[in-house]
């Protein structure tokens, strides 16, 4: 941790001792905890003038590790006490700040010392009970007037006693400050030309004073500090201590950076030590530095070295730590007053103290726990021993060099706990690079168990190295965290996922053969470069990732090292035919080891091709399979036998193939397969790639039929057997495809350059097959037509229906006139080259031209009564498309024709009203039809040729009365008949004449 002086805020962790780590493991019941104690002493002021001494109220103490940590602040009571809690044993240093209380100034005051159980101690060993401040009085009053040449001047003045601010104001024409006897350094600052410049006074009190200073008289001291490596200004602060060498007094200032200036009244009077934080020290004569230019100071860098060598017992239980740190002329005790003067030397001589207090303070500067230096785990270790030695390289220009060796030890440390859930954090609180004084460099080694690696990349910090010895340098945050593992040999996997390999024109496919881990097995091409890379394979299982570039890998093939290296995971080989062994050994970064060997199989030689080609029940028609010298073919046709060569990767089987167009057919190679030396096989699938004549498929088995059949000529069946690195065989077979396609007929019905669906008689028709085709670029060899009527019976030119106009039954085209109307079949049989046949058959009508007659109506004019002349007006329709010159009108009564009148001339499409007349015999209700016909007409028209009626006809009306008397007569006739035949009867069959009176007296009953 990087601290300060808390007066200026500069309290650096410049010499910052490693303290190792305390193993706190979870669930631990006896964790090692620090001892601690109440740190209580009592503050005492002197007084330098008149002697007196009492304890001092309201001061405030700080308290630091002797290394320089700031630990905490306690203010003394109204009876001095200064008091602070909980503050474990060790050593440490205590300081108060210059400050004014009321009237006095009370001096800076320290004291190094020992805590423990027994109290406090100096480091010599002597009692410690009080920490004593000198005080002095203020009873003098400065009135102060700057002016520049007899001009009075605003300015601000700030007054120093013992390097320390006692006094600070802005003044007009004057000021008054409360001073002590002796000598004070009075800084002026003031503005000249928009410029604040500082003015520096020694000035020796010793009552009141009235003083005028005259800033016009001081010279002006400037320069620019500069690094010598590079030429440029410093960064860091620059510190310059002012020393009167007629006075001994001194001032020391401090400015932000490279350049400075101030003014002094008597320059010839100073010497001037000017250093930089992380650099060397020149002294120059104040009068050396009033050039008219700055004066060009160049500081070599100076670098304090500070190292710590931290080693782990196996068991964890202790842990020793060697310290050493060399000490210059730019090293500066950071918890110590003057510290600001950058120069050991001065502050040593300004605290009052010599090198014997400065190897009294360095070769104690011990902890005695590791609390805030280094733990592990969380646990803290405790001091057991320790020994220091401190080495004078020179004295005179303050040169040592301090060692330490000191082990730390905590009994209750548990290796195993520490480590059950597989990882203990050890915590450095390592020194930052600083710059105060000297640059301080901070460098740690620890050395670790031989079966511990550390497991974490590092941030805030540069770590170098993994297992035995850990270098920790350029501290950036603080504590760095460091996790610590058991150490595991790495995981290898090797599978396609991790381990790659390939060759120039590689094809992405599978060319692993068995995966299992103890016997991983690939296939290469044999006499190909093929390269392998390694670098997803290995898995650092302390670290718990994949780090191939600092993993050291060796490639061992067949007993021979090809390659080996850290990130060496790339190698090329190229292999002859056979089995070969890589044996792959590697190493994480940490050391720990694994291997592995992996089966390379070098194949040069073509799959072993097994095929047979059978029709779907079961019956083969080829047979093809490799020869025992794995470059002829054993071939079986139809029964046909022989061997076949493979020239250039290509066997050509000399018997054509032959089946039917549309016919499947079993391809199998199923019991195909691949070896890398002709004998041993590779268990890896073959790709076999079947080409039909263009038609291309994959796959081992296959069921294929031809959809078009050879034209002059043969198709070609290819089979490509291929294993996994491109070996390739290919069988080629020529096939005859029959053809089993019948042709297609079309036929274009056309009359009169129009297609047609019927026509009438009398018109040609055209029936034009010629755009009938074979499927498959076929040929039609003949055309046959054929005639038939609507009983189906075949007609030729010489039965009359039709007329030959061009073309014949045997011609693509042809055209017929048909002179009779109906029903026709038209029917053509194509065949084609290969015997196939299609028949056509077609309904074709043949319309009439003849007339059409109806009946729409029928009136009936007349008296219908018996023996009167009824006329019947009969309208007639011609409904067809040909006049009708004669027709007839038949009149049936009752079924029976009573009337035939002949008519002439009705016009297609016209209609006229005939009148015929009739006159019926008798009174009764008759069944009339009145019919048309016409020679001409077709039977089929005669559907609306007649209407049917009903006509009643009356009596004639002089038939009335003849009718009445002949009514009478009959019934008289048929009574006198009966009454005849009752007396007949009643005689006994004998007629009797009855007498009058018989007849009177009859009537009188």
């Amino acid at each position: 941790m990087n601290t300060k002086n808390l007066k200026k805020g500069e309290v650096i962790a410049a010499i910052a001792l490693l303290l190792l780590s305390a193993l706190v493991f979870a669930g631990a019941v006896n964790a090692l905890e620090p001892q601690t104690g109440e740190m209580r002493f009592v503050l005492i002021y002197h007084d330098v003038i008149t002697g007196d001494s009492d304890f001092l109220s309201g001061v405030s103490v700080s308290l630091f590790e002797i290394n320089g940590k700031y630990i905490s602040s306690a203010v003394s009571s109204s009876s001095g006490v200064v008091k602070f809690e909980n503050i474990p044993y060790g050593n440490y240093a205590l300081k108060t700040d210059g400050q004014v209380k009321g009237n006095y100034f009370y001096d800076e005051s320290f004291a190094t010392v020992k805590f423990d159980s027994s109290g406090l101690h100096t480091l010599d060993g002597n009692s410690f009970w009080s920490l004593n401040v000198n005080r002095y009085p203020l009873p003098n009053v400065l009135n102060l007037t700057v002016e520049k040449n007899g001009e009075i001047i605003p300015a601000h003045v700030s007054v120093y006693f013992k390097n320390v601010e006692i006094a600070s104001k802005s003044i007009d024409t004057y000021g008054l400050f409360n001073l002590p006897d002796g000598k004070v350094t009075l800084k002026i600052t003031y503005l000249d030309g928009g410029v604040s410049k500082a003015y520096y006074k020694e000035l020796a009190v010793s009552g009141n004073m009235n003083l005028t200073i005259n800033v016009g008289n001081a010279k002006k001291i400037w320069g620019i500090v500069e690094d010598s490596s590079t030429g440029l200004p410093v960064a860091t602060n620059v510190h310059i201590t002012l020393i009167n060498e007629s006075s001994n007094e001194f001032n020391v200032l401090q400015f932000p950076g490279g350049p400075f200036s101030f003014y002094l009244v008597a320059p010839q009077n100073y010497k001037v030590v000017i250093t930089a934080d992380g650099y060397g020290i020149k002294s120059y004569a104040a009068t050396e530095l009033m050039g008219s230019s700055p004066a060009k100071i160049e500081l070599n860098p100076v670098e304090n070295d500070i190292n710590y060598t931290i080693t782990l017992s196996n068991d964890l239980k202790t842990i020793n730590m060697v310290y050493t740190m060399d000490i210059t002329n730019e090293t500066i005790l950071a918890n110590l007053p003057y510290n600001d003067t950058g120069v050991l030397y001065y502050q040593l001589k300004f605290l009052g103290v010599d090198n014997a207090y400065l190897e009294n303070y360095f070769t104690n500067n011990v902890a005695k726990y590791t609390t805030n230096l280094i733990t592990l785990g969380g646990n803290i270790y405790e001091l057991s021993t320790y020994t220091s030695d401190w080495k004078v390289i020179n004295a005179g220009n303050e040169e040592f060099k301090v060692t330490i060796d000191a082990t730390y030890v905590n009994e209750n440390i548990s290796k195993d706990n520490l480590l059950k859930n597989g990882m203990v954090e050890l915590d450095l609180y390592g020194g930052q690079t600083t710059y105060l004084g000297a640059k301080l460099v901070y460098k740690y080694t620890i050395q670790l168990p031989s079966d511990l690696e550390r497991s974490n990349e590092v941030r805030g910090a540069a770590v170098n190295g993994y297992v035995n010895t850990l270098t920790i340098t350029d501290i950036k945050t603080s504590p760095v965290k460091i996790d610590l593992k058991e150490r595991k040999s790495p995981a290898m996997n090797v599978d396609p996922l991790h381990f790659k390999f390939g060759w120039t024109k590689m094809e992405n496919k599978n060319y692993v053969v068995n995966q299992s881990a103890d016997n991983y097995t690939i296939v290469v091409p044999a006499g190909k470069s093929v390269w392998f890379n390694a670098s997803k394979v290995v898995y650092d299982m302390v670290r718990n990732k994949v780090d191939p570039e600092n993993t050291t890998y060796t490639w061992v093939f067949d007993g021979q090292i090809k390659a080996s290296g850290k990130g060496v995971y790339n190698v090329t080989s190229t292999f002859l035919v056979g089995k070969h062994i890589l044996q792959l050994k590697v190493a994480d970064i940490g050391g720990n080891t694994n291997e592995t060997n992996i089966t390379i199989l070098a194949d040069a030689y073509y799959p072993t091709v097994n095929m047979v080609i059978e029709y779907p029940s079961g019956k083969m028609v080829a047979k093809v399979n490799m020869a025992a010298d794995m470059k002829t073919l054993n071939y079986d046709v139809y029964g046909k036998n022989g061997t076949v060569s493979i020239v250039n990767g290509t066997a050509s089987i000399p018997v054509t193939l032959t089946f039917n167009q549309t016919q499947e057919i079993i391809y199998d190679a199923s019991k195909s397969y691949d070896t890398y030396d002709g004998k041993n096989k590779v268990d890896l699938p073959l790709n076999v790639v079947w080409n039909f004549n263009g038609v291309k498929t994959t796959g081992l088995n296959k069921t294929y039929a031809f959809e078009k059949p050879t034209r002059n000529g043969t198709y070609t069946i290819s089979v490509k057997f291929t294993d996994a690195v491109n070996n390739t065989v290919t069988v080629n077979f020529k096939v005859i495809i029959k053809d089993i396609t019948p042709p297609v007929p079309k036929v274009n019905i056309t009359s009169g350059g129009k297609q047609v669906a019927e026509i009438k008689e009398g018109e040609q028709v055209t029936f034009d097959a010629s755009a009938s085709y074979d499927p498959d670029n076929g040929t039609i060899v003949s055309y046959q037509w054929t005639i038939k009527d609507h009983n189906y019976k075949v007609l030729n030119e010489s039965s009359g229906d039709f007329k030959i106009i061009s073309g014949s039954f045997t011609s693509p085209k042809l055209t017929l006139e048909f002179t009779h109307f109906g029903t026709y079949y038209i029917i053509l049989n194509i065949t084609d080259a290969a015997g196939n046949y299609k028949v056509y058959n077609k309904t074709f009508r043949v319309a009439p031209v003849r007339p059409d007659l109806s009946v729409t109506d029928v009136q009936v004019k007349g008296d219908r009564v018996e023996g009167s002349q009824l006329t019947f007006v009969v309208n007639v329709t011609n409904n067809g498309n040909k006049n009708a010159s004669v027709y007839y009108i038949i009149l049936l009564v009752d079924g029976k024709e009573v009337v035939n009148k002949t008519f002439y001339n009705l016009s297609a499409g016209s209609s006229v009203e005939d009148n015929i007349t009739y006159a019926f015999s008798g009174a009764n209700n008759y069944s009339v039809t009145v019919k048309v016909y016409c020679p001409d007409e077709p039977a089929s028209y005669t559907s609306d040729n007649k209407k049917e009626m009903n006509i009643d006809i009356a009596q004639a009306p002089w038939k009335t009365p003849a009718l009445v008397i002949g009514v009478i007569a009959i019934i008289i006739v048929l009574g006198y008949i009966g009454w005849i035949a009752q007396k007949k009867k009643a005689g006994k069959g004998k007629f009797t004449k009855r007498t009058k009176e018989k007849k009177e007296k009859k009537g009188k009953k």
